[in-house]
């Protein structure tokens, strides 16, 4: 079952200044969703990424698991400019199952849209 909404939140928030595999500083949130959490971080030598969580009560499921880090074999696969880039995966010692991805500086697409309209 995935946690309501708060709890997300609340569990991103309490991993804020944390490291995961005693190299990624987790820094801020991007964002969260059903399945994963996105925080901004920055790796001991001084390198900014996101890093993408799955949410611990889904890393239960080996399946599920196994479904998120192909998503960043998948994404490496496509080799172009518009995906993004997963650097790594890995386990924390505590065992969230993450992925490690260039940071992309910008808007969402929810914001460039209140901006500009619809898009063509």
């Amino acid at each position: 079952m995935i946690a309501p909404e708060e709890e997300i939140v609340r569990r991103a928030e309490a991993r804020l200044g944390t490291t995961l595999a005693a190299k990624w500083r987790l820094e801020t949130i991007l964002g969260y969703g059903g399945v994963a959490t996105v925080f901004g971080a920055v790796h001991r030598n001084g390198k900014r990424v996101a890093i993408k969580v799955l949410h611990p009560e889904l890393a239960e499921s080996s399946t599920l698991r196994e479904r998120f880090l192909e998503e960043g074999y998948l994404a490496n696969a496509v080799g172009h400019a518009g995906a993004v880039e997963v650097l790594d995966d890995d386990t924390s010692d505590d065992g969230l199952v993450f992925l490690v991805m260039e940071l992309l500086v910008g808007e969402t697409l929810r914001e460039r849209i209140e901006r500009e309209g619809r898009l063509p």
